[in-house]
């Protein structure tokens, strides 16, 4: 297992990706990694915990690592709880929150070095959530992620061109290291070393001659068309990628229409790599997933399990329940664990419990997901003990869960973190002693005044008109998530806040039987000061939010006759 080439550049000027400092050319990342290898040499760590915001930086740090024999682990977020977990057997712990600049004296000619590396150690540590529900580290070998990209340039390769490279998901986990990173490096693209989260850096991007591959997950694409006019897209956008969950048929048919091509999906995981992609043009065939050249699946006990270069040729079962159609081609029927997507990022249900239930307030803890708006969320109900019963007549409901909340996130992303809480005595158990599912969800409302943005007055205007003047704040559920560093409410939150302001003022359910001319015209973030207009005329709801110089949202809701039904038949 000696070292082998991994990286052969081409020149100290070649550039290696772009971000909100420049270009990295070849010589700035040699010069980033002869920095970073020179620590190693003055530390000699035996591991590195790393966690930056420069894709770059990242790139350059693991390969003077790999150069070192020094495996890498991913930290999936720099939260201290996180980082208190990983660093127990580390010896090194690297963390950037930013973008640098890049270094002042870069290498800027002469020959560069190779990097090396042993291609069969296993140098790069992810962390996870696996099937058990307890996180863990999955190992790779330099050579499985390679063989991965060969296997993405020879799928796609022949469609990309030299492309640019930008994403709103992050290289701390294996989608966004792949495509994001070594894809683009191995095959010589640009790519940007930041996350792209705003749509006018998009756009920027697609304005370049050779155009942009989009790496994307599908919380992003589902709101893509509320951030971004999709029809720019056409005959600039090589791509549009998406990994890391589910993306909703009525996404692909937005983005197919708009764009002019649907996302590639490609299905897989840390422990599996890449499996099998598809790209949905309308037609039945295409909903099935085709699977990856070289990778081998099989279906035992209803569950789909792999084998390929990409797992060391290890048989690896998942929780995915399948049904196979060929050698290589099958469809997927759902997860058959309590291991739940939460913007892509997997969220372990027994993790919550078990983390909230060492607190000598809970007896027991069940966690379970709620919709919001058609994304799923955490919901914990709490079976208090003695001392917790004290604490809650203490300090209250409120307070506790703060502070229980508090405790969570020193492990868990904010997206992951439990949105609504319920303190009762005993959980509701079946009568073989079993929490049953359906019954604590049923602790939970998933109605109520919380989810609408407070109001600063009301302006009648007339029998016919409502006025409601809100401001949104910058920390209601809505915007968590959509998206991390570019907040925005979507446009289904635009359309329930209406709803829910009109049956106040109605005093009646708001019985829709259509929406007409729905537009969302312009991005709603967080400090707009805004109005909601109601206009009610017969059957005729009316309505546009908008502040003094812009129009967010406008639209006219039918009603349906007082006692018909939703199937159009009186009762």
């Amino acid at each position: 297992m000696g070292a082998e080439i991994w990286w052969n550049p081409d020149g100290p000027q070649r550039v290696v990706a772009v971000g909100p400092h420049g270009p990295r050319t070849v010589g700035a990342t040699q010069s980033c990694f002869a920095s970073v290898a020179s620590r190693l040499e003055s530390e000699r760590p035996s591991r590195v915990v790393l966690h930056c915001a420069s894709a770059w930086q990242a790139l350059a740090t693991i390969g003077a690592c790999w150069s070192r024999k020094v495996p890498v682990v991913l930290a999936p977020n720099a939260e201290a709880g996180t980082l208190a977990d990983l660093t127990r057997d580390t010896d090194l712990v690297l963390v950037a929150h930013e973008v640098t600049s890049p270094d002042p004296s870069p290498l800027s000619s002469g020959p560069t070095a190779p990097w090396s590396a042993p291609l069969d150690s296993e140098l790069l540590l992810i962390c996870t959530s696996g099937s058990s529900g307890a996180r863990k580290l999955v190992a790779k070998t330099p050579r499985q992620l390679f063989d991965e990209c060969r296997t993405l340039e020879s799928a796609f390769g022949h469609r990309m061109g030299k492309a640019r490279v930008l994403g709103s998901v992050s290289h701390q986990h294996i989608y966004g290291l792949l495509f994001r990173v070594f894809w683009p490096l191995l095959s010589q693209r640009v790519f940007l070393e930041e996350v792209v989260l705003d749509p006018q850096r998009t756009l920027d991007e697609l304005d370049m001659p050779e155009g942009a591959i989009l790496v994307h997950s599908p919380a992003y694409l589902d709101r893509a068309p509320e951030l971004l006019d999709l029809r720019r897209l056409r005959g600039r956008c090589h791509a549009i990628f998406s990994s890391g969950g589910p993306l909703g048929t009525r996404t692909v048919e937005r983005v197919r229409e708009q764009a002019g091509s649907a996302p590639i999906e490609v299905y897989g995981s840390t422990e599996t790599g890449g499996v099998a992609w598809r790209q949905r043009d309308g037609s039945a065939a295409s909903e099935d997933w085709k699977t990856f050249d070289g990778v081998r699946v099989i279906e035992h006990v209803g569950l789909l399990s792999v084998q390929s270069l990409h797992t060391g040729q290890a048989l690896v079962c998942t929780a995915d329940r399948v049904h196979l159609l060929s050698q290589d081609r099958f469809r997927l029927l759902g997860r058959d664990d309590r291991i739940v997507k939460i913007f892509e990022e997997r969220v372990s249900l027994p993790e919550i419990e078990e983390r909230l239930q060492r607190s000598e307030w809970v007896r027991r803890a069940a966690a379970t997901t709620l919709e919001r708006s058609g994304t799923a969320r955490v919901a914990v109900a709490i079976e208090i003990g003695e001392s917790g019963l004290k604490a809650l007549s203490r300090i209250g409901r409120s307070a506790m869960a703060e502070r229980l909340r508090g405790e969570l996130a020193e492990y868990f992303r904010a997206t992951a973190l439990p949105r609504q809480w319920r303190f009762v005595e005993q959980l509701p158990v079946d009568s073989q002693g079993k929490l049953a599912e359906e019954h604590v969800r049923r602790l939970f409302d998933v109605g109520g005044s919380q989810n609408l943005p407070a109001w600063r007055s009301l302006e009648e205007v007339g029998p016919g008109e409502r006025r409601i003047h809100f401001d949104v704040g910058p920390d209601h559920w809505f915007l968590r998530g959509h998206f991390p560093g570019y907040p925005v409410v979507p446009g289904v939150v635009q359309l329930h806040w209406i709803v829910r302001w009109a049956e106040d003022w109605l005093g009646k359910p708001v019985n829709a039987h259509t929406i007409q001319n729905l537009k969302f015209k312009d991005v709603l973030t967080p400090g707009a000061s805004c109005t909601a207009v109601l206009q009610l005329e017969g059957d005729r709801l009316a309505f546009r939010i908008h502040s003094t110089s812009t129009e967010y949202s406008s639209g006219r809701i039918i009603l349906r006759p007082e006692g018909e039904s939703p199937a159009g038949h009186g009762n």
